[in-house]
């Protein structure tokens, strides 16, 4: 998590910045770990590990000068307001001669979810296509199956989805996952009434590998 803040208008040079984060039970308090600083001064703070914060938790900026007293900051924040999802994982597409069929991994978060508190966005793309053109944009509810269903469009040319999540109720949506190639084929096979699958996972760049 990433918190930051701003020089104070009147703040004079030698001003000196520290923040410390009180869960709502005032039983436990933090200091900021790593801090991030604008001409020696600290102006924002990242804390790698949120496991010691509640649902619940009270900021407190308060600052130090030798030639004036430095007026604090303070808020209340609820943790799960201000927290944006990674993406969805394992993003796989089935397709056959009527649609493409996209399955996801609902993702981590500090704190176990339902299911409906998700919301999730895709973006569709064909490859090759001028920009804006031929994109789709679909936001759905999460559910239990983590699955969207898409029409198997002609032509049947190359396309690509990527996903990213928010909570149902924020819609503060979180970083984009990397773009899934899938392309509709048809192929005769006997004894499946031509319900061919294609499944297609994530491209990698060249010289990199899978986690």
């Amino acid at each position: 998590m990433n918190c930051c803040w701003a020089w104070g208008p009147t703040a004079p040079c030698d001003v000196h910045y520290f923040l410390s984060i009180q869960d709502s039970k005032e039983v436990r308090e933090i200091p900021c770990p790593y801090y991030r600083q604008d001409a020696g001064t600290h102006v924002g703070c990242h804390l790698n590990n949120l496991s010691g914060l509640s649902s619940r938790n009270y900021f407190l900026v308060t600052g130090t000068s030798r030639e004036v007293g430095i007026q604090f900051f303070d808020s209340l924040l609820e943790v799960n307001k201000v927290e944006r999802f990674d993406p969805p994982g394992n993003i796989t597409v089935t397709c056959n001669k009527t649609q493409c069929v996209v399955r996801w991994r609902q993702p981590r978060t500090r704190q176990r979810r339902h299911f409906l508190e998700f919301r999730y966005q895709l973006h569709v793309c064909r490859q090759n296509s001028q920009p804006d053109t031929e994109n789709t944009l679909i936001t759905i509810q999460g559910d239990l199956d983590n699955r969207c269903n898409l029409p198997s469009s002609e032509p049947r040319a190359k396309r690509t989805v990527k996903m990213r999540t928010a909570d149902f109720c924020i819609l503060t949506w979180g970083p984009w996952s990397r773009p899934t190639e899938f392309v509709p084929k048809i192929k005769d096979k006997l004894n499946d009434e031509n319900q061919v699958e294609d499944q297609m996972r994530p491209t990698l760049p060249l010289g990199s590998s899978a986690d």
